[in-house]
């Protein structure tokens, strides 16, 4: 049993509207279209990036737009597929078109993803908030770092601008998104 050969000559672009559905195109735009480039690779999935340029007048309506799925096909065995990244209008003194810049699944999957980050920073020993003693009012308070970190106000007059300051500390590249806290304000007579 032989494997009949298909020539590369024969490369032709599938766009697909959803899953498996291929989008409709009125125009016959997808049977103009021309395969810039496309490029395998191994790890990190089988296909990298590609493009192809169709030419037609820019401001028709197409039905292409970003995130869908193409395949380029020679014959009935896909030779690349990836997703759109975006498109580009190209508007020249003879010809006009659209290239057409396509990423791989690997890609298309950490573009729409946003990082998480599940976890919250529990430390509080002195290393990583500092208490600042020199802020006006600090020698009124006392912290407690029993397994919180708590500013209990010492039995003195308060004035004005007295406050009690801890420098936070994040991880090395880290933002702070959100601070949650809990507060009681008691004040008894005063």
């Amino acid at each position: 049993m032989s494997r009949k050969f298909t020539p590369f000559n024969r490369l032709a672009v599938e766009i697909y509207d959803s899953g498996t559905t291929l989008l409709n195109d009125p125009d016959l735009d997808q049977k103009l279209a021309t395969i810039e480039n496309f490029r395998k690779q191994y790890p990190g999935g089988i296909y990298a990036d590609a493009s192809f340029y169709v030419p037609r007048p820019v401001l028709r309506y197409w039905l292409v737009k970003g995130a869908q799925r193409v395949i380029f096909r020679n014959g009935h065995e896909a030779a690349y597929e990836g997703w759109i990244n975006d498109l580009a209008y190209t508007l020249g003194e003879s010809a006009q078109g659209v290239r057409v810049p396509l990423v791989n699944g690997v890609e298309q999957f950490l573009m729409n993803w946003t990082l998480r980050k599940p976890w919250a920073d529990q430390r509080i020993d002195e290393s990583v908030l500092k208490w600042d003693t020199t802020a006006q009012g600090a020698a009124k308070f006392t912290i407690d770092r029993n397994a919180q970190i708590m500013f209990i106000p010492k039995a003195e007059a308060m004035a004005l601008n007295d406050r009690c300051k801890v420098k936070y500390t994040a991880p090395t590249g880290q933002t702070v998104k959100r601070v949650t806290f809990n507060y009681d304000l008691q004040e008894g007579g005063q």
